[in-house]
């Protein structure tokens, strides 16, 4: 695998509570494996899953993420927000002045992001995008069908909103490109304003047998994903992991050279055309992170 010219950048850490290497010791684990910066979670809420003898009042987990991320450049903080607790709105105004640069929601439990349009709605008026998992989640609770990508049309007049989905909505990946096509659909008949841009997170989500054949029907279906879909590992800031970062690279990269070679052989085609597909690593590894984070 040479990614010497290929400027990566993971868009999906989480941070999970007790013992964490510091960040010098973060940003030597994430630079030795190619990895120029990326999207950092605080840590998540207690309602979501607790965690003994350690702090988790949504202040302290803000506070915390922006102490460590002041020490990682290039890597950002985002708050891991929970859109049932009764101060939200007053949380995602905290964060935002504290110099937060997006959110991270998870749906847990029973609720979806239709019983809380008003918390996403303030985080859109923020300016700063938004990260939702879906697909099933691993964690003992009954919110999987509250995570199914078609779940996320009720956002679909949000204005400003600037989000993504992650895990291509495993194991619903068809689903999840229906859904991204119709968010395009509605720009496309209405205005880039009217509706919510939706980016592609493809952090795996997708089991290793599985991850080839979602990622070609993202990229093959038809629709112009390119501009809209970027990279992470779902990995931890607490003890990262270059060797696994590696091969999930050298993965993703072989799957996206073979996209390219059918594309550019026409193996693949439509009646109403398909997009080039070309120079596709470049903007999933990169430019797309930083145009969804306004980063330059």
């Amino acid at each position: 695998m040479n990614t010497d010219n290929l400027e990566i950048y993971d868009g999906h850490i989480h941070t999970q509570g007790g013992p964490c290497d510091p960040p010098e010791v973060f940003l030597e684990k994430a630079h030795s494996c190619g990895i120029a910066g990326g999207t950092i979670f605080s840590v998540h809420s207690a309602k979501y899953r607790p965690i003994p003898n350690y702090d988790q009042r949504a202040k302290s987990r803000i506070d915390w993420i922006l102490e460590y991320t002041s020490h990682t450049p290039g890597f950002l903080p985002y708050f891991f927000a929970d859109l049932s607790d009764a101060d939200i709105l007053e949380q995602i105004e905290y964060a935002r002045k504290g110099g937060i640069r997006g959110y991270k929601v998870i749906c847990d439990g029973d609720y979806s992001v239709g019983d809380h349009l008003e918390a996403i709605a303030a985080m859109a008026e923020t300016g700063l995008p938004v990260m939702f998992h879906s697909g099933v989640d691993n964690y003992p609770h009954l919110s999987s069908p509250n995570n199914r990508p078609i779940v996320f049309e009720k956002m679909l007049n949000i204005r400003g909103l600037r989000f993504s989905l992650a895990h291509l909505g495993w194991p619903w990946c068809d689903e999840f490109i229906g859904t991204y096509a119709k968010f395009v659909f509605a720009q496309g008949m209405d205005g880039p304003d009217a509706h919510p841009s939706m980016y592609v997170d493809i952090t795996p989500g997708t089991p290793g047998i599985y991850r080839r054949e979602a990622l070609r029907k993202l990229y093959l279906t038809g629709y112009n994903v390119r501009p809209r879909t970027f990279w992470g590992t779902d990995r931890i800031v607490n003890d990262y992991k270059p060797d696994l970062a590696r091969r999930m690279i050298a993965r993703d990269i072989a799957i996206i050279d073979e996209i390219e070679r059918d594309a550019a052989a026409g193996v693949i085609t439509d009646p109403y055309g398909m997009p080039k597909n070309e120079n596709l690593k470049p903007a999933l590894f990169a430019e797309v992170w930083k145009a969804f984070n306004k980063e330059p």
